[in-house]
């Protein structure tokens, strides 16, 4: 290995550190020197124990399978096959299958919202940095991360037309090509491996297929909050009743906040109208209006906002947080403005507290059979029943 730092050491510097992406397996290759000297272990048994066998992978390997594993359709194919790495290896030239990488996408989306440690081995914190970009790229939708290649396009019935996260990691050996993608935002994750087609067909394919499969889990995720959360929910208060009431947002993003009444207190009227008198709001009026004016303030839209309610997988199940949201189409911002299109709203999160409990806040409750039966709103301590349709 230190020759091959000397050598690193005398080759031109293309950008400064931490500058602009440049395309590089030197690092892995050093990086898999290093985990050999620290381990005492072969890189390949490395990746035969703690992947293959841990992750239950039996069809990756550093080392060639039986030919009859293999798709090897020319010539030029068979000598790719054959390829010997050696001390490179750590770099990639992986064997798999599309049924492994499967697996490891699925074992990465249900350990994304773990807390603790994972069926990958890594705490749920440390995985998350993992998927976080390093870098930008030249492309306002490509950004680069360790080792992934992330893009976040903005699709028209995806995700409220805003960007979702597409975590891509690609290689190619002269006649092979490989994809797996990540799509956190959907929950799926799929692989392409191909070979003795034109060159790009993989990404072609890769591409149609998250299209594809983020469409039908869109459909299926907006019956869901409509067949779940959506409704009126009531409960008595007093002598009068509170009510609240959510549906499904027309962009199919987070639940709307259509109706929210606290006795004779139309708490959404004073959400939408913060000018409102509060003298008949009492004590309830005052941590509606901090939080009303608080959020505004972050909002970089002028128009009448409207409230959502979005998930937050945190450590109580069914815990959704509250935003104000500006109805104006991210795709078409302000040009004439720094900020056009920026997204303010997250500097409201957490941020108005009552009685100990923030007031954007919102708890879903269910029943023995799992269905939703109600909503916690903690900071008023009130807890509503879901009405029947």
């Amino acid at each position: 290995m230190t020759d091959y730092i000397d050598a690193l050491s005398q080759r031109e510097l293309v950008y400064p550190p931490s500058s602009f992406p440049s395309y590089s397996n030197m690092a892995y290759d050093v990086l898999g020197q290093i985990v050999e000297l620290k381990t005492g272990k072969n890189y390949s048994d490395l990746i035969a124990h703690d992947v293959a066998h841990r992750l239950n992978m039996p069809r990756t390997s550093l080392l060639k399978p039986d030919d009859s594993l293999g798709v090897i359709p020319t010539d030029l194919a068979n000598q790719s096959w054959n390829e010997d790495f050696g001390w490179a290896a750590p770099a990639g030239a992986m064997y798999s299958s599309a049924s492994d990488l499967a697996r490891f996408a699925r074992l990465v989306l249900n350990d994304l919202a773990s807390f603790n440690e994972t069926s990958l081995g890594l705490p749920g914190q440390i995985l998350r940095e993992w998927f976080k970009p390093h870098s930008y790229t030249a492309s306002n939708v490509g950004f680069v991360g360790l080792p992934w290649e992330d893009v976040r396009p903005s699709i028209p019935g995806l995700n409220g037309g805003f960007p979702f996260t597409v975590h891509i990691k690609s290689g190619s050996l002269i006649v092979y090509e490989s994809e797996l993608a990540i799509v956190p935002e959907y929950g799926f994750g799929l692989s392409v491996l191909a070979t003795g087609g034109p060159s790009g067909t993989v990404r072609v394919f890769e591409d149609e297929l998250v299209l594809a499969f983020a469409r039908a889990v869109e459909a299926k995720r907006v019956q869901y909050a409509n067949d779940t959360y959506a409704g009126t929910y009531s409960a008595a208060v007093g002598n009068s009743t509170a009510v609240f009431e959510l549906k499904v947002a027309d962009d199919g993003l987070g639940l709307e906040l259509v109706r929210w009444e606290y006795g004779s207190l139309d708490i959404l009227g004073i959400l939408l109208n913060p000018s409102a008198p509060m003298e008949s709001a009492g004590i309830v009026g005052a941590p509606i209006h901090q939080f009303h004016q608080f959020v505004r303030r972050q909002s970089t839209n002028a128009t009448t906002p409207v409230y959502r309610l979005f998930p937050t997988q945190a450590f109580i199940p069914d815990t959704w947080r509250m935003s104000v949201w500006s109805p104006a189409s991210p795709a078409t911002p302000v040009t004439e403005s720094i900020f056009a299109g920026n997204c303010g709203e997250w500097y409201g999160t957490d941020a108005v507290y009552y009685g100990g409990q923030p007031a954007d806040k919102i708890r879903f409750v269910r029943d023995e059979a799992g269905s939703v039966a109600g909503v916690e709103i903690p900071w008023l301590r009130l807890k509503l029943a879901k009405q029947a349709l």
